[in-house]
């Protein structure tokens, strides 16, 4: 790539960030560059209202932004926001006033069409894209000077259980996320059709304005929810917030945010746990949509089935990211969880320590053995491990995986990290290319982690996910991590359906569990009767269970879940091999059918009436965000801390910008 046309990415994306690169720099630098102001008080005010209906394992979550315009001008509002990475988000509301329209699920670059010449036309619209599973962006045309609009978003989860808790997670803002810069210089980022820079393969770079500390503005969040358990509950509470409680009946509750004007700069999490001897062993939901019939089944092994067998020696790699994200209170709950693994490594047992930023350091070159000594050795390395530079966690995930010996060792590698990056597929290749005998598990740290990525590598690493979200939860958490990596594994599990099913099952490959996971498995079939039987094998015994199909109810939304499963299985089954295009074909045919926004489907709203006059201008603001709860933030600069060393750089970024437009400008005076 010349000179020339690099600085021609730069300048055609300089509005959203500068990117420079330093002589003798191994990566270049990227400063995500925040609105003044002045900017941030002139876009729309934004509040989101949640509304959270629980029944069993199944959640319907209604979400209501409200955009208000507070100036003198038209306004197109754009807001990118996170969703659950599990959400099949299947109802978009545009709401004026007493009119309410509704959404239509459209292929992505006809519902862009569709929102583009309404837009120009004057009239009211709302456009809903997916730009990671777990981010979406809303945009929202022609709010009138003094409006208020309301954009409602539907969709439907899962319930996540684990070791007897009942969990649900709101996220509320999306942190800044770094993108390997070093693919720049291989011309891999480019300006697509809309203006988005993004990598090659397609996914945008995600980058949006942040809320200075010391501003007025709040991003005001309120979150209501509706707990119908069926069975009494031992507890019910949030980790981050404060609710209010309130008992409607047997097993069933009434939740809400305790505190009025709640920024959202942190994930809701509510958990439960139902009253002792309670625990459920198995859930079945099941819903006939025509001749399709579709089900969804949490099965729990009950501790019974892990009995206790010989403990085989273990290899253990700890990867602890010290990027600048993860700056504050996120690398003081990373280096406490570090040290609370390092003493309890059992004597026998290898271990070695990976810490990353801008480069990766090894505490050992290979991994050794756990002595007092190593072990004291370990906890001062991270003890004196500090948050900075950029976050490149390729080279650190090809290290932590690679000189897998073979042996009776079983190697395990444990990844701290908040997950602040935008490359996520091209991590996720390296998993699955390089996993071979170890497993993953990864350790999500700070009030806004990237679920999504830690899920997904989590599942690719044959392993599971952990979340931290403060300090007081370290030892909890890690304790509860440590018991499951030494409890043994129910493996070749299996399920054998009736004859004459036809069954579509997803996940097709059944992943291990640990003591405590449930089980979960969506499927459709046709007309089916009898029984499901179900079976796995632990080192030491065979086990095996049944459900019966016609003892089940009829629940709503089991669909949208069994459609969002499968094409979660489509994108990956990319990386295996399978043809693109035909599978962007499958998905965006399944999307449609089930009325889902995914990757190549979104979902339009437009009202018919004209609104904005022609000779009106239409100013577009992008509606800023807070800083996730304990990020570090600079007042001109929103970024976090990523490969960032000195204010210098600040002043060489801007002067290359400018000498890049000098250049684009000359060079179209030339063309003249």
């Amino acid at each position: 790539m010349t000179i020339l046309r690099r600085m021609r990415v730069i300048t055609l994306s300089f509005f959203n960030l500068i990117i420079i690169q330093q002589a003798g720099a191994d990566v270049p630098v990227l400063l995500f560059v925040s609105d003044t102001e002045q900017g941030s008080l002139e876009a729309p005010l934004l509040d989101t209202d949640v509304k959270i209906s629980i029944n069993g394992i199944t959640a319907r979550v209604k979400v209501n932004q409200k955009f208000k315009n507070t100036t003198d001008q038209w306004q197109e509002a754009t807001y990118m926001f996170p969703l659950p990475e599990n959400a099949a988000v299947d109802h978009l509301k545009l709401i004026i006033g007493d009119r309410i329209v509704e959404g239509e699920i459209q292929e992505k670059q006809q519902a862009k069409k569709t929102y583009i010449a309404a837009k120009q036309a004057g009239k009211k619209a709302s456009l809903l894209e997916q730009q990671r599973p777990n981010i979406f962006t809303t945009k929202v045309a022609n709010i009138a000077p003094g409006e208020e609009i309301i954009v409602r978003i539907e969709y439907q989860q899962e319930v996540s259980y684990d070791k007897g808790i009942f969990e649900l997670r709101f996220p509320s803002v999306v942190g800044p996320r770094y993108t390997p810069l070093h693919q720049i210089s291989e011309g891999l980022i480019t300006i697509g059709e809309d203006g988005f820079s993004q990598t090659l393969s397609g996914e945008h770079i995600l980058i949006s304005p942040v809320i200075p500390p010391e501003s007025q503005r709040k991003n005001v969040l309120t979150i209501a929810a509706d707990i119908n358990a069926g069975i009494e509950l031992a507890s019910l509470e949030s980790r981050y917030h404060d609710i209010i409680k309130q008992k409607k009946s047997q097993g069933h509750w009434a939740t809400k945010l305790g505190m009025e004007d709640v920024i959202a700069d942190r994930d809701f999490v509510l958990t439960w746990q139902l009253k002792l001897g309670q625990e459920p062993k198995a859930a079945f939901f099941q819903n006939s949509d025509g001749e399709d019939h579709y089900a969804l089944m949490m099965l729990v092994p009950g501790n019974e089935v892990f009995k206790e067998v010989t403990r085989l020696p273990k290899e253990t790699v700890f990867v602890i990211d010290t990027s600048g994200s993860m700056g504050g209170a996120s690398i003081r709950q990373a280096k406490q969880a570090m040290a609370l693994a390092v003493k309890r490594l059992p004597k026998g047992d290898y271990f070695n320590i990976i810490e990353f930023d801008s480069r990766y350091t090894t505490l050992y070159p290979r991994s050794v053995a756990v002595t007092e000594s190593t072990q004291n050795e370990a906890l001062t390395f991270v003890n004196a491990l500090v948050a900075d530079g950029g976050t490149e966690m390729s080279a650190a995930l090809h290290k932590a995986l690679d000189n897998q010996r073979s042996g009776s060792r079983v190697r395990q590698v444990i990844f701290l990290t908040d997950g602040a990056i935008g490359n996520e597929h091209d991590l996720f290749s390296i998993i699955k290319d390089k996993i071979g005998k170890s497993r993953l598990f990864t350790v999500g740290i700070g009030s806004a982690p990237n679920s999504f990525f830690m899920k997904k590598a989590a599942e690719y690493g044959r392993g599971t996910f952990t979340y931290i979200g403060n300090v007081e939860e370290v030892s909890e958490k890690m304790q509860n991590l440590f018991s499951k990596l030494s409890a043994p594994v129910l493996t070749n599990l299996q399920v054998d359906w009736p004859e004459d099913s036809q069954v579509e099952m997803w996940p097709r490959k059944i992943p291990d569990l640990y003591q405590g996971e449930p089980l979960i498995i969506k499927a459709k079939l046709k007309a089916p009767k009898g029984a499901v039987s179900i079976s796995g094998q632990t080192r030491a015994n065979l086990w095996k269970t049944s459900l019966n199909f016609g003892e089940q109810k009829n629940h709503d939304g089991i669909p949208q879940l069994w459609a969002r499963q499968k094409i979660s299985s489509l994108l990956d089954s990319v990386y295996e091999g399978a043809d693109a295009d035909a599978v962007k074909r499958d998905i965006t045919a399944l999307a449609i059918k089930h009325h889902l926004v995914s990757k190549y489907t979104s979902l339009v709203a437009v009202d018919k009436t004209t609104a904005r006059p022609i000779e009106e201008e239409l100013t577009s603001k992008e509606v800023p965000q807070h800083h996730p709860k304990g990020w570090l933030h600079k007042r001109t600069l929103a970024y976090p801390k990523t490969a960032l060393r000195d204010d210098l750089n600040i002043i060489i970024g801007l002067s290359l910008v400018m000498f890049s437009g000098f250049l684009l400008w000359k060079r179209r005076r030339m063309k003249v």
